[in-house]
């Protein structure tokens, strides 16, 4: 079959879903208990432009990063492997098991130091670093996370849906960073699998997933598409997975450079580009708001490609776009972390935070997910964090109804104690006058932020996003999950 007619066939099918019978439920049923991953990632090092990334990430000294971060690129994407639609499609066809490539096995210490290709002087300064075994936990956890980053991305997902396997639905989110550079360097180097592919491929481990072949057999997955404001096709690539290929969300990522709208005030965008960049960004926003695809943006001052550009992720920057666009559905991830309030936890002028929850007040899709959050593995950091949820949640009540759950899968794993992730948020809203929105915290909520169900918990019928879903699962011949459907 070919890809044109795949295409017109699901179209059909999504056209044949706005006749869903009402008797669906026009909102007689309650929300299933169902809990949900809002921002995670099941990519591998072909997607991502990996030297860059790891420049960002790293944790490793500023004498050992740069060599060590053009080995790792080597490395990773060498071993990640290019023929992975043939082995899925072979999963799909019952002549493989997902369990016959599992994730690759992470270099040892001594593995590390004897095949790493630099300077007799740069391992020696690594080799003192690891002295302390404490770094010495940060380099096995790095390792750990480059062995799975260059594994299948079925592999990944497979892993992910066992490590938090009390949850049922997940969506990972693509990123696109082709075309951004970085302080003092030359734009990232492409990734090793075009946009295109990506799309394809993450589709393909959504399938797995939807006929229950990884390891937590109930587990869904159904990604996120990554927008790139300086793609002039990327709008084009957004349609065609959110139609084709059974993608519910959009996944942005300002601190690449760009701000949520008004790019064509910026100084570091040259003639017109700042101007074409908020153009496509309107198209975007106009198209989410008229299908009903959710938005993830990161919203926290981290990972930014240059200096100070992780500052226009702040959530200031949506305050224009949800006045234009108020129906649209939009998650800001990461919750601004505690960004502000580590200065007196009074200035709520400060706290990127707070001004997340003036916007749940004032428009009714906002959200916002705690992934990647420190509270994980610093019991200290846990408590403020919690005491400081528990002023938002009395000052802001819409707090409750939107705050959500998330891991960050994989970018966690570099952090310690990651595989506790939902039992560490699990326990945080049992407690105190967070126990009263657990349920929506750990699945209802996201569920709203989709368009699946309605805040109340019943389901959405008119929703286009599910809509799409539903047709999506008839087309491939798999009976919906009924979170989306009863």
């Amino acid at each position: 079959m070919s890809a044109d007619v795949s295409r017109r066939s699901v179209i059909a099918a999504v056209a044949g879903s706005l006749l869903l019978p009402r008797q669906l439920a026009r909102g007689q049923s309650a929300s299933p208990a169902v809990r949900c991953d809002v921002h995670c990632h099941v990519f591998n090092a072909r997607d991502l432009p990996i030297d860059g990334f790891l420049r960002r990430r790293s944790p490793l000294p500023d004498q050992v990063d740069a060599g060590l971060t053009r080995w790792f690129h080597r490395r990773l994407v060498a071993n990640a492997p290019n023929d992975e639609k043939e082995k899925i499609l072979a999963i799909l066809a019952g002549r493989r098991q997902v369990s016959d490539d599992p994730r690759h096995r992470p270099l040892q210490l001594a593995e590390f130091l004897a095949d790493v290709d630099l300077p007799g002087a740069v391992k020696a300064i690594i080799a003192a670093w690891l002295d302390d075994g404490s770094e010495k936990k940060v380099l096995h956890r790095l390792l750990d996370t480059a062995a799975l980053a260059s594994s299948y991305r079925f592999a990944v997902a497979d892993e992910l849906v066992h490590t938090y396997r009390e949850v049922e639905l997940f969506t990972p989110s693509l990123v696109d960073y082709e075309g951004w550079t970085m302080d003092g360097g030359p734009t990232q180097i492409p990734t090793a699998t075009t946009a295109d592919e990506q799309i394809e491929l993450h589709s393909l481990v959504s399938l797995l997933s939807m006929r229950g072949l990884l390891r937590s057999r109930n587990a869904r997955i159904h990604p996120f598409v990554a927008f790139n404001p300086l793609d002039k096709n990327s709008l084009k690539r957004v349609k065609k997975a959110v139609y084709g290929y059974g993608f519910i969300g959009v996944k942005l990522y300002p601190p690449c450079g760009f701000l949520p709208i008004g790019n064509a005030a910026l100084r570091d965008f040259k003639g017109t580009k700042g101007k074409e960049i908020d153009r496509r960004l309107d198209e975007l926003y106009e198209f989410c708001e008229d299908e009903d695809v959710p938005i993830l943006a990161h919203t926290a001052p981290s990972n930014g490609f240059r200096t100070g550009v992780e500052r226009r992720a702040t959530p200031l920057g949506w305050l224009a776009v949800l006045a234009e666009y108020e129906d649209l559905r939009i998650n800001l991830g990461h919750f601004g972390h505690m960004e502000g309030t580590e200065y007196d936890v009074q200035i709520n002028c400060l706290a990127w935070s707070a001004k997340i929850a003036e916007l749940m007040d004032e428009h009714p899709h906002v959200y916002a997910d705690v992934g990647n959050s420190a509270a994980v593995y610093n019991r200290d950091y846990r408590g403020r964090f919690q005491h400081w949820l528990e002023r938002l949640l009395s000052n802001h009540p819409n707090v409750g109804q939107r705050a959500l759950y998330a891991s960050d899968w994989w970018m966690d794993t570099l952090d310690a104690e990651h595989e506790t992730t939902y039992q560490v948020f699990s326990d945080m809203f049992s407690q105190g006058s967070l126990a009263s929105c657990r349920d929506g915290f750990l699945g209802k909520n996201a569920l709203a932020f989709l368009g699946f169900r309605k805040p109340d918990g019943t389901l959405d019928v008119d929703n286009k996003n599910r809509q799409r879903l539903v047709a999506f699962y008839k087309w491939k011949g798999v009976t919906p999950p009924t979170w989306l459907t009863t």
